[in-house]
């Protein structure tokens, strides 16, 4: 079952292999300059809105039939490249725009003798593409 995507990145569970994610934290906002003005306090203006963000965590666990090093490379490669796709959560769009990857932080949880990385934890945060 597809919980959710971005561009070639599907987050899915099934019997055979669990790849999804955890701690989903939004964010969003308005725009704001603050003008001096004489003998009074500073006026207020919103220019315009901020950009969407969003950021959550993925499990690359090979016990859940994820292949973590082979998972991470392509989710650095990702960043790397500043990839740009729609972010989606269930079946919708997040915020019906695009989004870009702009970071992904790895802590590494298990390896084996010889460096073979079992599990990790990938920090993936995106912005609004506008």
């Amino acid at each position: 079952m597809q919980v959710g995507c971005f561009g070639n990145l599907v987050f899915s569970v099934n019997s055979k292999k669990v790849f999804t994610l955890e701690n989903i934290q939004g964010s969003t906002g308005s725009e704001w300059a603050t003008h001096n003005t004489t003998g009074g306090k500073p006026k207020s203006e919103k220019t315009g809105e901020k950009l969407m963000s969003y950021k959550f965590t993925v499990t690359l666990d090979a016990q859940f039939g994820v292949k973590p090093r082979e998972m991470l490379t392509t989710i650095q490669q990702m960043a790397k490249n500043g990839t740009v796709d729609y972010l989606i959560i269930g079946n919708e769009p997040v915020g019906m725009c695009l989004f870009k990857l702009t970071d992904a932080s790895d802590k590494w949880d298990c390896v084996t003798s010889g460096g073979r990385l079992v599990r990790c934890k990938i920090d993936l945060s995106f912005e609004e593409y506008a």
